[in-house]
C-alpha cells in the first residue's frame, strides 16, 4: 500500500486515508474511518463542497478570545508545566474557529460557507485539544484551533 503521509486539519492530525474517507462520504455522512480524540464527534468541521472562493466567507471577530475562568486557570497551569519541560516553547498567536454557517446546498446555487474566527494563543490550543481535561470540555469552551 501507499505510505501514510501526515495531513493536518483543525485541532488534530490525521492520515491522508482519513481525509480520503471523509471526501468519499456523502453530504451529512460520517466517514467510515476517522480518528476520534473524544466522544461525541465535535472536534472538527466537515463540509462537503465544492465551494467557489467567492462563496467562502471568513469573518474575523475583534479582540482576543475569552474563556471561562476555569479554562483560563487550567490552561495557565498546563502552560507552566510545558515551559518547565520545553523552555523554548512560546505562546504565539493562533486562530480560533468560533462558528460555521453551512448553507443547505453546495455549489453555485447554494449559499455561502461562513467561518467566524478570532485570535487566541497557543496555550489554549495546547490545553483544550491536547490534554485529557481539555478534551472533556464542551466544544464551545475549546480553542477550536486553525492551521
Amino acid at each position: 500500500g501507499r505510505p501514510k503521509r501526515p495531513c493536518w486539519f483543525p485541532g488534530m492530525a490525521a492520515t491522508c486515508e482519513a481525509l480520503e474517507a471523509l471526501a468519499a462520504a456523502g453530504p451529512g455522512e460520517a466517514p467510515a474511518k476517522r480518528r476520534r480524540l473524544s466522544e461525541p464527534d465535535d472536534l472538527g468541521v466537515y463540509v462537503r463542497g465544492p465551494y467557489a472562493s467567492d462563496r467562502l466567507k471568513v469573518r474575523v471577530l475583534q479582540g482576543l478570545r475569552e474563556y471561562p475562568a476555569e479554562v483560563e486557570s487550567q490552561a495557565a497551569a498546563r502552560w507552566e508545566d510545558e515551559l518547565r519541560k520545553k523552555p523554548h516553547i512560546f505562546d504565539g498567536p493562533c486562530w480560533s474557529l468560533r462558528s460555521v454557517a453551512v448553507p443547505e446546498a453546495a455549489g453555485p446555487a447554494g449559499g455561502d460557507l461562513v467561518l467566524d474566527i478570532q485570535r487566541t494563543t497557543f496555550r489554549y490550543i495546547l490545553y483544550t485539544h491536547f490534554s485529557e481535561e481539555g478534551l472533556r470540555l464542551p466544544p464551545e469552551e475549546r480553542a477550536g484551533g486553525l492551521g
